[in-house]
């Protein structure tokens, strides 16, 4: 009986048991991991949020200037010179209340017959002043 008692004991010790669950060392990797790892994704997630708003913004802004530009040109206002100006919320729509505009006139390539007309486009974000310009090129007739 004895000797069935030695060999049940070492066939005990000779076959490991299957243990489930995590180690301390483990889950304090774990935790490690996700401390130093953690703050960089969410900068890359706000870093990607506010790059899409400035996106947006720059649409607007080039959607705005392009407007601008083709009512200058259509009414003749960029043979006045330099202006400038806010887009009017009631014109242009609520999201408009924050550009405001600029309107250069300048000779295009040196000819006093062709003059390059541009639409500066400005806004504040993160309180930086950005801007997006729109430009063509009109024929002056000189008389």
């Amino acid at each position: 009986m004895r000797r069935e008692r030695n060999s049940l004991n070492a066939m005990r010790r000779g076959t490991k048991r299957r243990r489930t669950g995590f180690t301390l060392v483990e889950a304090l990797i774990t935790l490690l991991l996700v401390a130093v790892l953690l703050p960089l994704v969410m900068k890359g997630v706000s870093s990607a949020a506010q790059l899409g708003v400035l996106a947006d913004r720059r649409s607007q802004a080039a959607t705005l200037a392009d407007t601008r530009l083709t009512e200058a040109i259509l009414a003749g206002d960029w043979e006045e010179g330099d202006q400038a100006g806010e887009f009017d919320p009631e014109v242009y729509g609520s999201d408009a209340e924050d550009f405001q505009w600029y309107l250069l006139v300048d000779d295009w390539n040196g000819l006093t017959s062709h003059k390059e007309v541009t639409v500066v486009g400005t806004w504040q974000q993160r309180n930086r002043e950005q801007s997006m310009s729109m430009a063509t090129v009109v024929f002056s007739e000189v008389l």
